[in-house]
């Protein structure tokens, strides 16, 4: 694996720059993402972040970013960094893109990334990608605007649950404070991230904890949403970010999972578990990845298949 150093070096080399985040992108890929860019920005380079789609209602209040379509004419970049993808396939159908590009790098704390392009950054140890972009500012004596301080705080604050989950370290609260200073903006994130729900997102919520099951005498807590709870609530943007960690609430549950039906038939796992079960390894079994207390996997199974195999998984590893 690479080195912050060997990062800082490439992107000093480079002039234009192509920013990938992962897809579906969360608080911390697009937040992160986009202090590169303004990081970049503050280098003289061109930079642009490219989405894989439209940012989810929560966190449109970041600067912008494109939103990647099949066939679109980019300008010419010299180095193109995935940023937050823990292995080639989180970067979708603009691999190619990276694939392409006359340099790549990646940026990602995911401990499960199995390192890929030409230069590989990798801290496991990190609550969240963010805090790597965090470091890459101090060590390349670059000054954290109040824009810089949002995303930044925004990419720390939501990959560690608002500072609630076991990754919320002293490096952790120290970076917040610091980019406090910096101007960033903490009642409106918390404001847009916590407490903006759509009428369809709550109806949506509300039957997602209507149809938890529990097994294991109470230590799993797993939800099934279909493509026809979708439809009955009236959501649209497929965004569960706030339905993944509420059966872990459930006093005794361990371990919950949620199990989301995509439009194209494809089942997204979302884990989260306690001290005792690894998250990771899990998923790993499904060819997905993460960290020891969130991970998750993508598959095309039917879902009474994948739930099925997920429990035979969740035994083993209980043992």
């Amino acid at each position: 694996m690479s080195t912050k150093e060997q990062i800082s070096a490439l992107l000093l080399k480079s002039q234009s720059v192509l920013i990938l985040p992962h897809i579906r992108e969360d608080g911390d890929a697009a937040g992160s993402s986009l202090a590169l860019a303004l990081l970049l920005k503050a280098c003289g380079k061109e930079a642009i972040v490219l989405y894989s789609e439209p940012l989810v209602p929560t966190l449109q209040f970041l600067p912008g970013g494109m939103v990647y379509t099949e066939g679109m004419e980019l300008p010419a970049y010299d180095l193109c960094v995935a940023v937050d993808c823990a292995a080639p396939d989180r970067i979708g159908s603009r691999l190619p893109l990276f694939e392409n590009a006359p340099h790549s790098a990646v940026i990602d704390h995911h401990g499960t990334n199995p390192g890929y392009g030409d230069v590989c950054w990798v801290e496991g140890s990190s609550a969240a990608t963010g805090l790597m972009i965090y470091d890459l500012y101090i060590a390349m004596n670059i000054a954290i605007s109040p824009a810089s301080a949002d995303a930044l705080y925004t990419a720390i604050f939501t990959d560690t649950g608002g500072f609630r989950f076991s990754s919320t370290d002293a490096r952790v609260l120290r970076t917040a404070a610091s980019l406090l200073d910096a101007g960033a903006h903490h009642t409106k994130i918390y404001t847009e991230v916590y407490e903006r729900v759509s009428p369809q997102g709550y109806l949506l919520t509300a039957r997602a904890m209507s149809k938890t099951k529990m097994y294991f005498g109470g230590s799993v807590a797993i939800i099934c949403l279909t493509q026809e709870d979708f439809i009955a609530a009236g959501e649209k943007t497929e965004n569960t970010d706030n339905i993944s960690s509420l059966p872990r609430t459930i006093d005794g549950v361990e371990l919950s999972v949620l199990l989301r039906e995509s439009k194209n038939g494809e089942i997204h796992a979302s884990i989260r578990t306690k001290a005792r079960i690894n998250a990771a390894a899990i998923a790993l079994s499904f060819g997905g990845g993460g960290h020891e207390r969130a991970a998750g996997f993508t598959v095309k199974e039917p879902m009474d298949t994948v739930e099925e195999k997920l429990l035979a998984a969740i035994e083993a590893c209980m043992h």
